[in-house]
């Protein structure tokens, strides 16, 4: 019977707390078995001109799990250890051969895989809608945090000219307690969403070191701001309400308050903190940038200057270093409004 050429799956997934770190499961099959099998990256490294080129190569070992006419395996690829820069790729697959003595062992390869780092300008454009989408978050809580406030004041003057709680006062408060509930969610979503950003952004993006302080701070401001304490005293109030005890719920209700216009002044700091390191990170970027164009253009003057130099070639390099200027100069009047 002829040798028939071996076939193999993979499927991958990724840490849920680092994308770089990959695993894989596969399995591969063949009608006399296997000699091997291995996996393989190339790595493309993005170029000043915005291609890639081609710089490294490696290759691992994969251990095969034997059975029968079939092979399983797994295994861990730590992509953080090839030091990706922004706008390179890294292709990848697996490749098992079979042991066919006779012609030579033959092989299979899994379909190609890619991981690609964003460039430097779409990293920024993340960067900026995550920051945006994270400003309007906090706005919508605060909004919501001082509804949640005026509800709060109503409720415990409609209850002082009460004896005591009855179904319907339990069910509004249910509703104010479910409200508060969801706002703390909210803000532990915004404090995830703008870590993830942080962490890409010092990563690849590498902010000044002042800069780095302000993003540190407002972290912190992010721990204390929905702390233990606040949360003990959403369930002391949640089991008053379910013992309908009037006296107690009003004490709790106004304590409930001091901690939400707490809540609110901190929050308030916390936008304030947060359109102020947007804007020195902006001013920053705007300065690093015309620093990288000065040099540019010091460059290009030197080459005209040179009248070996390729005279259309410094006329392209002139018009790229204008539409970088005016891109600047657009970027210095969103900072200005």
């Amino acid at each position: 019977l002829p040798d028939a050429y071996p076939q193999i799956t993979v499927e991958q997934a990724s840490d849920s707390t680092d994308e770089k770190y990959l695993f894989f499961i596969g399995e591969a099959a063949d009608d006399y078995g296997f000699t091997r099998g291995g996996f393989y990256y190339q790595i493309e490294r993005s170029t000043e001109s915005g291609g890639t080129a081609v710089s490294d190569r490696g290759n691992e070992k994969i251990a095969l799990e034997k059975s029968g006419n079939k092979a399983g395996f797994v295994h861990a690829w730590d992509m953080g250890q090839l030091q990706l820069q922004p706008g390179d790729r890294v292709n990848y697959y697996f490749e098992v051969w079979d042991n066919d003595a006779v012609n030579g062992p033959k092989s299979a390869r899994s379909a190609m895989m890619q991981y690609r780092i964003p460039g430097k300008d779409e990293l920024k454009e993340l960067r900026d809608a995550t920051n945006a989408s994270v400003q309007s978050g906090l706005e919508k809580v605060l909004e919501e945090l001082r509804d949640i406030r005026k509800e709060t004041a109503e409720m415990e003057d409609k209850l002082l000219q009460k004896k005591e709680l009855n179904w319907e006062d339990k069910k509004v408060l249910e509703n104010l307690m479910q409200r508060q509930q969801q706002l703390q969610e909210k803000v532990g979503e915004l404090k995830k969403e703008l870590q993830e950003n942080r962490q890409m952004e010092q990563e690849y993006l590498q902010p000044e070191e002042k800069i780095m302080e302000k993003q540190r701070q407002l972290e912190e401001l992010f721990n204390e701001v929905m702390d233990e304490e606040m949360k003990e005293l959403y369930k002391e109030l949640q089991e008053l309400m379910e013992q309908l005890n009037k006296e107690q719920s009003l004490e709790q209700m106004e304590e409930m308050d001091l901690n939400n216009e707490q809540l609110e002044q901190e929050l308030d700091r916390m936008l304030e903190l947060f359109k102020q390191l947007q804007l020195e990170e902006k001013m920053q970027e705007a300065i690093n940038e015309l620093e990288e164009l000065a040099k540019e253009q010091e460059q290009v003057s030197e080459e005209t200057k040179d009248k070996s130099s390729d005279m259309m070639d410094n006329i392209d390099k002139q018009d790229d270093i204008n539409q970088k200027f005016e891109d600047i100069k657009k970027d210095l009047e969103e900072i200005e409004e």
